[in-house]
C-alpha cells in the first residue's frame, strides 16, 4: 500500500510539473506543427497529431479493459479457493 501511494504521489507531481511545461509552451507539438512546417505540409502534420491522439485513447481504453476482465477472473479464482 506504501509503493501505491508514493507511486500516486510521484505521478501527481510529476503531472504537475508538465502541466506548468505545457502552460508555459502554450500549444506544445500542435503549434509546432503550424509554425515549424511548411503551409502546404500543416493539416497533414495536424491530422497525423490528432491520429496519434486517437490510438493512444484507443489503446488506453483497451488496456483498461483487459485489465478488467483479468482482474476479474483473478478475483473469482481467488474466491473459489477460500
Amino acid at each position: 500500500m506504501v509503493v501505491t501511494i508514493l507511486g500516486m504521489v510521484v505521478a501527481t507531481l510529476v503531472e504537475k510539473k508538465w502541466s506548468i511545461l505545457a502552460e508555459k509552451e502554450k500549444g506544445g507539438l500542435q503549434e509546432f506543427f503550424y509554425d515549424q512546417l511548411p503551409d502546404s505540409m500543416g493539416s497533414l502534420g495536424t491530422a497525423l497529431y490528432l491520429s496519434v491522439i486517437g490510438v493512444g485513447r484507443f489503446i488506453s481504453s483497451y488496456l483498461i479493459t483487459v485489465v478488467g476482465h483479468v482482474t476479474e477472473k483473478l478475483g473469482k479464482v481467488g474466491l473459489e479457493r477460500i
